[in-house]
């Protein structure tokens, strides 16, 4: 049985498709399975909420502000990413991001961690398809250049699909990726990103832990 928001990908039909004699089990509820699971569970298990008052005497709604981050600019240390140059004697590591709106790819030196090739694509709800996508377009970068790539990683919120894709063993939950950065960056402690992603993180801390994890 197939259950989860993959089910709907052209990736995942194709799959099915292409091995007739699997018989695939595609329930209607599957891209809301969890959800409906709750529901079911809430239904025949679960309590009504007190009608009346609210929850706790006196509570409201509020949606604080803060100071804008600039006025503590003198607090932040800027450790941007390091870019180099192809060294065709070098092994390389190629990173993946699946975010769920923006993926990255980067392909990193192993010895220096500079950067020597990347993308930052846009999933459209098809991470199989953005996955492709980012990897045209590190080759297109690296042009006749074949390098020495000595693993692949994935992390995010689709790591384990893309993990099996590539056929990796390199697949690192994002939230133990970013712990890696903290310990190997004593300076760091905060992180703050522009991106819409669950986790607040930056692409080059993730794809830098995915360097020196393994």
């Amino acid at each position: 049985m197939l259950i989860g928001g993959v089910t709907q990908t052209a990736s995942c039909r194709f799959h099915r498709e292409s091995r007739p004699g699997i018989d695939f089990i595609l329930p209607k509820e599957a891209p809301y399975f969890e959800a409906f699971g709750a529901a079911h569970l809430a239904r025949t298990q679960g309590a009504l909420l007190p009608e009346g008052d609210p929850l706790r005497q006196g509570s409201v709604l509020v949606f604080k502000t803060y100071k804008p981050l600039s006025e503590s600019g003198d607090l932040v240390h800027h450790a941007p990413s390091r870019r180099g140059a192809y060294d065709p004697d070098a092994s390389m590591r190629l990173a993946l991001t699946a975010a769920p709106r923006r993926p990255r790819s980067r392909l990193i030196n192993v010895k220096t961690l500079e950067i020597v090739a990347e993308h930052y694509g846009r999933t459209h709800g098809d991470p199989i398809a953005a996955l492709r996508d980012c990897l045209r377009e590190v080759k297109k970068q690296l042009g006749d250049r074949k390098p020495r790539i000595s693993l692949v990683a994935t992390t995010g919120s689709s790591r384990e699909l893309l993990g099996v894709f590539l056929e990796t063993v390199g697949v690192y939950n994002e939230i133990i990726a970013h712990t890696v950065v903290r310990h190997t960056s004593r300076r760091m402690s905060i992180r703050f990103s522009k991106s819409a992603d669950k986790t607040p993180s930056t692409c080059s801390s993730t794809t830098a832990s995915l360097s020196t994890t393994r």
